[in-house]
């Protein structure tokens, strides 16, 4: 017993010793800073400057801004617009307002879906999705990673040496859906290969003699479907 006390007690000296206080990386004024959502895309340029003023007299330290704005920073392939969200982050400035810029990439504009609907996940009966809410963008599609990576690389150059923008939120609370598009099979199968080496020990694996699911490669290999398979198949399969 007086062993385990003796521990304990090092144990808390061993703490606070190590232990470093908050205010040795941030000024106490720094610890806790408030700010607000803020979708300028969504209401006329001439309340702009109204509700930024508004944010600061109610004692916000940032405003968010963009994560939903892909249309509005590329409105057409390849063709980017940001004069509109250079006013909003003036505006910031002049009220005394931190800036965190979002990435857009949970909300893909029209012309994405009309040019390129490869680049939206398929549910479970194989029905493609298409914008009009956030998060359908397939993450495994080539093209869709392509998008993102221009936008992105795009908004980090116009704003990332900007002394206002204070932080980045990086896509937005990106959801758990499943997606069963072309893209996200030959990602799978991809997987797949490495972690089985061989279509003979998936077979073994999986079990797929059971009811003639035995496949000959890894390119006859579909991601498991509940919605068209049933439970008692996808069970057998992993299990």
């Amino acid at each position: 017993m007086k062993k385990i006390i003796a521990f304990l007690m090092l144990s808390l000296v061993s703490f606070l010793v190590h232990s470093q206080p908050a205010q040795r990386f941030f000024s106490k004024e720094q610890l806790i800073t408030s700010g607000i959502y803020y979708y300028p895309e969504q209401w006329p340029q001439s309340q702009w400057e109204r509700d930024i003023k508004k944010i600061a007299e109610m004692g916000f330290e940032f405003v968010h801004l963009a994560e939903f704005a892909w249309f509005k920073m590329e409105p057409q392939e390849g063709r980017f617009e940001f004069a509109w969200l250079d006013e909003v982050v003036q505006l910031c400035i002049k009220y005394n307002l931190k800036v965190v810029m979002c990435t857009p990439s949970a909300t893909t504009p029209a012309w994405m879906r009309l040019k390129y609907p490869e680049t939206f996940i398929m549910d479970g009966q194989y029905i493609r999705a298409e914008n009009g809410t956030r998060g359908l963008g397939s993450i495994t599609n080539q093209k869709y990673r392509y998008f993102v990576n221009r936008i992105v690389t795009t908004l980090a150059k116009r704003y990332g040496n900007n002394k206002n923008v204070i932080g980045w939120q990086i896509d937005n609370e990106p959801p758990a859906i499943t997606d069963y598009s072309p893209s996200s099979q030959t990602a799978f199968r991809q997987w797949l290969k490495k972690k089985y080496k061989t279509i003979d020990a998936l077979n073994a694996a999986w079990g797929t003699a059971f009811w003639s699911q035995w496949f000959n490669g890894f390119e006859e290999v579909m991601i498991p479907n509940t919605n068209l398979v049933g439970w008692w198949g996808i069970t057998h399969m992993l299990c």
